[in-house]
């Protein structure tokens, strides 16, 4: 490992915690300190005008990002900020919508931007120590792969998968954009609110049940 690799490893192993209901809460890890940031606010302030002035022109989308702002209010993701004089270090984290009209689960995703440069050449991701990749290497990965005597070609499992979407697609709509479009190895989607993920998990493990001889390994 790298020396920044063990810092941030380090730093994680000695500020993570869990919650009541299990998820990591963890803070990031800086390279620098936050006093090496510049002014952020007239830039914020600008990109938010730009995004306005697109978001009027389309009601629809304006409805969306409206949504996914009291969203974010009501789950404590964000909060109004009460400007404070004796505040040194604030960076303003600026963001836009990407918007897919051909989805059904996630049309808009907001996307921020923590790369945007401050007036003294720094942003929040430039202070960031680079944790470096968790994963093995390919090359272990493909070596493991040769070590075995059985291994199942993965265009099978995913040919299979997309059949099962084409057959069974017209009982279970919502699952089969997920399974035609947004899967990844094993890691399927998400969605904007409970009730529509609820939805979604009934008819991704209704339409799975079908395919997989053991359902108890679906649920």
């Amino acid at each position: 490992m790298s020396r920044e690799e063990k810092l941030c490893e380090e730093h994680f192993t000695n500020t993570y915690n869990r919650d009541e209901t299990g998820r990591f809460i963890v803070k990031m890890p800086l390279s620098k300190d936050l006093s090496c940031l510049g002014d952020s606010k007239q830039m914020a302030l600008r990109r938010l005008n730009s995004l306005w002035r697109r978001l009027v022109q389309d009601p629809k989308i304006l409805e969306l990002y409206r949504n996914f702002i009291h969203e974010y209010l009501e789950m404590g993701r964000m909060e109004e900020v009460v400007e404070d004089e004796n505040s040194a270090i604030v960076y303003y984290l600026h963001h836009h919508g990407v918007y897919h009209h051909e989805s059904k689960i996630t049309p808009l995703r907001v996307v921020f931007k923590a790369s945007s440069i401050t007036t003294s050449g720094e942003s929040l991701n430039s202070l960031q120590l680079n944790g470096g990749v968790i994963q093995r290497d390919i090359f272990s990965i493909l070596l493991n792969l040769r070590a075995l005597k059985f291994a199942s070609a993965p265009y099978l499992a995913r040919r299979s998968l997309k059949q099962l979407a084409v057959d069974d697609g017209d009982k279970y709509p919502l699952a089969v954009e997920v399974i035609m479009s947004d899967v990844y190895m094993d890691d399927l989607t998400g969605a904007d609110d409970l009730e529509s993920e609820r939805e979604l998990q009934v008819q991704l493990v209704s339409m799975l049940e079908c395919w997989n001889g053991t359902p108890q390994v679906v649920n």
